[in-house]
């Protein structure tokens, strides 16, 4: 048995012990929540470049493309495949991209932050300032591109570039504008371009069409050229040009035929929208809207660029009836306006007007892509010919009612867009033959067009 002095000195070295490691853990603790916040909570590596990337990158994306290449003999055709990137200007899947990153490919993909890939159709374009509109399906709606201005930069302003470098998407570089108001002469051929943003950040092949932002997060400019055998020399289209121009690339007047009759611009310091004119008689001058009227929303989206109400009325159809509001002398107001069809037939033929009048066929979309892919692995669908005009282009080229056609001109035709684009394309470079391929009894089959 211990006596009572051995128990209490056991005792005390009990409780000595216990407050021992009350005092070890609470040290642990301590330092282990420490760590915890140098290694996890870190504010100094969150740096406002780091925010500005983290908030434009979901509205970058990555376009890949294939073209056909003909060999010129009897080899058959080969394919060979190009990259870009793409900045999303509408959460419907609208994306703004140059032109030469798509021009005379055969299909697109785009890619998107999180992986996901879908097919693409150029829906406009506009190869004077090489810039051109997608449109992607996607199944849900999309981040969008913050836009800044270009009216304000300033040398030595810190920049970046996120693009599809080399085919390593999504790449980051950091640079600073260089200099303003470049003109740069691409070849003795071509015209080249005007008024460009140099910058030293990295520009690559596949940067194309990829957004140079500021430190806030904003596009100030797309980027669409590079100095060969320079360092450090790129360079972008000012943001308030690739602005002006989706005006135009998105028009419900040309992609709908619908039809408002404003005519917009900004306030001249980048904050408002300003009715600059209302066309005669139509749809905005019966609703009441006045030259000087500033645009605050159209069917509830709130108008900050000109090209936000191409966006606002990019689902309408004529007659359908939506709300503006606006600010004049000062007061807010609320208008409705009635969409018209456009006059004149400002809107795009449809297409079995232009080519049954161009090159004598009428068209149907063919469902069944799996039958097709029997013949070809990589087609995607086509386009079934359901009528063919005496005398036409077609007819003197051999095609037949129930043929399909799959290609024309280097381009898959799996939708009305597809064929939309080439005979555009016919038109306006004045070309006088175009390839076509197409699917009979279970054969492909290649000829020319020769348009008159």
């Amino acid at each position: 048995m211990e006596s009572s002095a051995t128990t209490g000195r056991s005792a005390a070295k009990r409780a000595h012990r216990l407050v021992w490691n009350r005092i070890v853990g609470s040290l642990l603790l301590t330092a282990v929540a420490s760590a915890t916040s140098i290694s996890w909570g870190s504010s100094n590596r969150e740096t406002p470049l780091v925010q500005a990337i983290k908030r434009v990158r979901p509205a970058v994306v990555n376009i890949h493309s294939q073209k056909v290449v003909n060999a010129g003999d009897s080899s058959p055709a080969g394919r060979m495949s190009g990259m870009g990137t793409g900045v999303v200007v509408d959460e419907r899947g609208y994306i703004v991209t140059n032109y030469h990153v798509i021009e005379d490919v055969s299909s697109i993909r785009v890619t998107l932050v999180d992986g996901a890939s879908y097919a693409a159709e150029v829906v406009a374009r506009d190869q004077d300032t090489d810039l051109a509109l997608l449109h992607i399906d996607a199944p849900a709606s999309l981040e969008v591109m913050p836009f800044g201005r270009s009216d304000d930069l300033m040398h030595g302003e810190t920049v970046v570039a996120i693009g599809n470098a080399f085919g390593y998407e999504h790449t980051i570089t950091q640079g600073i504008v260089s200099e303003l108001h470049r003109d740069v002469r691409l070849s003795a051929t071509q015209p080249g371009y005007r008024d460009l943003i140099q910058t030293d950040a990295s520009i690559n092949p596949g940067n194309s069409g990829g957004p140079l932002i500021n430190i806030d997060g904003e596009m100030i400019g797309l980027n669409v050229a590079i100095r060969a055998g320079a360092q450090g020399i790129g360079f972008a289209i000012p943001v308030d040009d690739v602005k002006r121009i989706l005006t135009k690339l998105m028009s419900v007047r040309r992609l709908r035929g619908t039809w408002h009759g404003i005519v917009s611009g900004s306030d001249g310091r980048g904050v408002q929208v300003v009715v600059h004119q209302v066309e005669p008689g139509s749809p905005a001058d019966r609703a009441g809207v006045k030259p000087g009227d500033r645009l605050l929303s159209v069917d509830g989206r709130q108008i900050h660029f000109p090209f936000d109400i191409e966006r606002a009325l990019l689902d309408k159809s004529a007659r359908d009836e939506v709300s503006m509001r606006v600010t004049r002398a000062e007061l807010e107001q609320d208008l409705r306006l009635s969409l018209g069809p456009a006059p004149g037939g400002s809107a795009a033929p449809r297409i079995d007007e232009t080519a049954w009048s161009t090159i004598g066929i009428k068209l149907a979309p063919f469902a069944n892509a799996t039958e097709l892919r029997k013949y070809a692995s990589d087609l995607r669908g086509g386009m079934l010919i359901r009528e063919v005009r005496a005398g036409s282009p077609a007819e003197l080229a051999g095609l037949s009612t129930g043929d399909i056609l799959v290609g024309m001109h280097q381009f898959e035709t799996v939708s009305e867009n597809h064929v939309r684009y080439v005979l555009d394309l016919q038109q306006n470079e004045q070309l006088d033959r175009l390839a076509f391929h197409v699917v009979r009894d279970g054969r492909m089959y290649r000829g020319w067009l020769n348009i008159k």
